[in-house]
């Protein structure tokens, strides 16, 4: 404990030694300045005995989504905290809870002074955003908690030899449910019970397949011919794109991509990259031609534009990982994406089952697509993503089925 609470003094110091240098780090040091005291304000107005969920960021806000929304339908009050900005700045204002909040530093004042002011019935933290101090406190006081969509893997602390502390936070919950079989058999070797639940995600994507609207002027420009989209992409992912567009094999296809920045110059980038060939959104109306490429050049379309996807390209593999995979695959749409996709347990198993096809370059592209051309290899490609889906969907129902009993 030495160790670990001189780690958060070192961390909250590299925070503050860094933030007149870095935007991110400057961030996290505002966000927590006289937290405590807003937070005690703020909770005025707020329901006790609400369920609290954490969620380290953005990605894992996502995963914990369902659960909340489920809960929120149901007619529990909720809270919801980020550690991170990037998930804090997006979801401040999340109407199915009543308050949104920073985690404050992982100290054993800080831990107390928070749990007597949000006064929770039950915790759920997402995936494994873990701070001793605070599930400590949760702990001591009684209050079920419950770690739900978590995943690990072998070279995790848990595991070694140093790791004590981390194994006595996991120690401290009710329930553990991990998305697969192989964060379970970890759990087992360290003698820690828990339940493959499977991905909250999967529901959340195939609800929104289901109820996705029409684009009609999306439908117009695909028109009879087939379809590739691709969603969230950078400069890298569009010059592959674009040497493909200049390929026979694609005469009869139409591309759609959706850029994951948006920016002037980002825009005319494309449109330098495709030339004639192409036209934006915010002008498809006014469109006397009929161009191949359309550039999306609005945000919160991409979920919708799945669905006239023969094929879907995944933007980001060459960066810093790839964007979301399940969104298309809830179409039961094969996937293309570069080579950064291993922290994805998802892209990992439909790499293994063939529902998904990872590139390293231009030549990878055009032998990927050309593969899904072969009618048996398109088959098999989208019933393997049908059966993970079915595999793993339902999640959201069994943990809310398990922790009920804690909610009441």
């Amino acid at each position: 404990m030495l160790l670990y609470n001189f780690g958060i003094f070192l961390l909250n110091m590299v925070f503050k030694i860094a933030s007149p240098f870095n935007p991110r780090a400057k961030k996290w040091i505002d966000s927590r300045k006289g937290l405590m005291k807003a937070l005690k304000v703020d909770f005025q107005q707020v329901p006790s005995n609400c369920i609290w969920f954490h969620c380290a960021s953005l990605g894992e806000f996502e995963q914990g989504r369902p659960l909340i929304e489920s809960l929120n339908k149901d007619g529990h009050k909720l809270i919801l905290s980020f550690y991170s900005p990037s998930g804090y700045e997006i979801r401040k204002d999340y109407n199915k809870v009543e308050h949104v909040f920073y985690l404050p530093l992982d100290t054993k004042s800080n831990a107390k002074r928070l749990l007597e002011i949000i006064q929770p019935k039950a915790l759920f933290v997402v995936k494994y955003d873990l701070w001793y101090q605070i599930l400590n406190e949760t702990f001591q006081r009684g209050i079920p908690m419950f770690l739900v969509s978590a995943t690990f893997k072998k070279h995790f602390s848990f595991f070694k030899f140093y790791g004590g502390t981390q194994r006595k936070m996991l120690r401290f919950f009710k329930n553990i449910f991990v998305q697969d079989h192989a964060s379970l058999e970890l759990l087992e070797s360290i003698n820690l019970k828990a339940q493959v639940a499977g991905d909250t995600r999967v529901d959340r994507v195939l609800t929104i397949s289901e109820k996705a609207q029409k684009i009609e002027t999306v439908g117009a420009f695909v028109g009879d011919h087939k379809c590739l989209v691709a969603g969230s992409t950078w400069p890298a992912d569009e010059s592959l794109l674009a040497e493909l567009l200049k390929t026979s094999a694609f005469d009869d296809w139409k591309l759609i991509i959706a850029p994951h920045e948006i920016a002037v110059d980002h825009i005319q980038d494309i449109e330098e990259k495709f030339k004639n060939e192409s036209i934006n959104f915010s002008n498809i109306e006014s469109s006397k031609t009929s161009p191949r490429v359309l550039i999306i050049d609005n945000i919160g379309l991409l979920s919708k534009l799945y669905q006239y996807a023969d094929i879907a390209y995944i933007g980001g593999g060459f960066g810093a990982g790839i964007h979301n995979s399940l969104e298309p695959a809830a179409f039961g749409v094969p996937l293309i994406f570069g080579p950064k996709y291993e922290n994805f347990m998802e892209a990992v198993k439909l790499v293994e089952k063939k529902g998904a096809l990872p590139i390293h370059d231009y030549k990878d592209l055009e032998n990927a697509f050309s593969k899904l051309q072969n009618k048996a290899e398109y088959s098999k490609a989208q019933q393997e993503i049908v059966n993970y889906l079915n595999q793993n969907k339902g999640a959201t129902q069994l943990i809310l089925n398990q922790t009920k009993p804690y909610l009441n």
